[in-house]
């Protein structure tokens, strides 16, 4: 699925799993580096160069505080912003 061998549906054990993760990771550069590694079917769809947004999403049992950064042309946290679940943010 994506980059990885895994297959949909598939179980695997977590010790594949996690050297998987390590490879893919390893793709996209070490870590605080700054590069972003766009993988699947996503990685078709921009170039170098083009600003994105990027989410991620969690299952929880009660809501989460979300985190907002932006950052600069070198992908390095620029200012860090608190929004409230269902609190419209001011511009």
């Amino acid at each position: 699925m994506g980059d990885t061998e895994f297959l949909i549906d598939e179980v695997v054990d977590k010790f594949r799993f996690m050297e998987e993760n390590e490879r893919v990771l390893q793709d996209g550069g070490p870590r605080g580096s700054g590069t972003i590694a766009m993988n699947g079917a996503a990685a078709h769809l921009i170039r170098k160069g083009e600003q994105i947004i990027i989410m991620g999403f969690e299952l929880a049992e009660s809501p989460i505080q979300p985190t907002i950064v932006l950052v600069d042309s070198s992908n390095r946290v620029v200012r860090a912003l608190t929004e409230q679940a269902g609190v419209e943010a001011s511009m």
